[in-house]
């Protein structure tokens, strides 16, 4: 709730890029968080994986708001399931609750919306996300041998999360 507050405050403002910044950063590090719930990173995911969207596709007519507005929309959502309350809005890019409940975790959480290059975990493989699927390199490293496989369940949900075996 202090990350919306803080946040909101600066795009009211209009220092949307800070609020951006905030938000981003709360989430990745709730996604990188062994005391979150994996049905609330999955949720945290699919809000990352939206806001690399609206940054790298341009899909927005106003990109920057649309941007700050996924990342607040994930906020959101994810409180009011660890809440169990209902959510105030349903994005067709956010899994819902029971949805989220039945999906792995795809993704590991990154500093910064920026392109580069990604390094997993002991800096042992040195990936271009580019050549993740959809350019999204908030996906796993562990998962990028099996991508194809992956991208295809991926791209058929619109999420960055796959059903569970």
């Amino acid at each position: 709730r202090t990350t919306i507050v803080s946040g909101g405050g600066l795009y009211d403002k209009s220092y949307v890029e800070l609020c951006i910044a905030i938000y981003w950063s709360v989430l990745n590090t709730l996604v990188a968080s062994p005391e979150v719930p994996e049905s609330a990173k999955v949720v945290l995911c699919a809000g990352l994986q939206r806001a690399e969207a609206l940054q790298n596709e341009g899909i927005a007519e106003r990109p920057k708001e649309a941007l700050a507005w996924a990342l607040r929309y994930t906020i959101d959502a994810v409180l009011a399931d660890l809440t169990e309350s209902e959510r105030s809005i349903a994005e067709s890019w956010l899994p819902s609750q029971k949805e989220s409940d039945s999906m792995e975790v795809m993704c590991v959480g990154r500093t910064s919306l920026a392109r580069g290059i990604f390094y997993d975990g002991e800096n042992n493989d040195v990936l271009d996300d580019y050549a993740i699927v959809g350019g999204n390199a908030t996906f796993s490293v562990a998962e990028y041998s099996d991508r194809e496989e992956r991208a295809s369940s991926a791209s058929s949900a619109g999420r960055n999360s796959v059903p569970k075996k």
